[in-house]
């Protein structure tokens, strides 16, 4: 397999061997992505370290971070965008409500029917 070579015993002694071992720990990716996420979710680790955890180099990290990036930006450019937008429309007239006559507002009929109308319009 290899060259056989002839040392003396000082050659020897001034030799500089060092082994580094791959690791005996059988690695489950789907078990190290899992840990990773939930101590980022419960604990609150940072986002880089999570992924480091779950098997990523440091090039892959610094990629998915500065996509991060880009996609943030992007969001934050469009809610300014809106905001500016909202800032030129004239603002809503002010609308008293309507009253019975009996000092009590009066209630359309689709506010009185509970809390069911308001939000999306799904119920969970």
């Amino acid at each position: 397999y290899g060259v056989a070579v002839r040392l003396t015993w000082e050659q020897i002694d001034d030799l500089d061997i060092s082994v580094e071992w791959e690791s005996a720990q059988v690695r489950n990716e789907r078990e190290d992505a899992e840990l990773a996420i939930l101590r980022h979710e419960k604990l609150q680790t940072p986002i880089d370290v999570a992924w480091a955890e779950a098997g990523y180099s440091q090039d892959e990290i610094d990629a998915m971070k500065e996509e991060t990036d880009v996609r943030r930006n992007a969001v934050m450019g469009a809610l300014v965008a809106q905001i500016a937008q909202l800032g030129q429309q004239p603002p809503a007239p002010a609308v008293a409500p309507a009253s019975s006559g009996n000092g009590r507002a009066v209630v359309p009929e689709s506010a009185a029917s509970g809390p069911e109308q308001v939000g999306s319009g799904t119920n969970a």
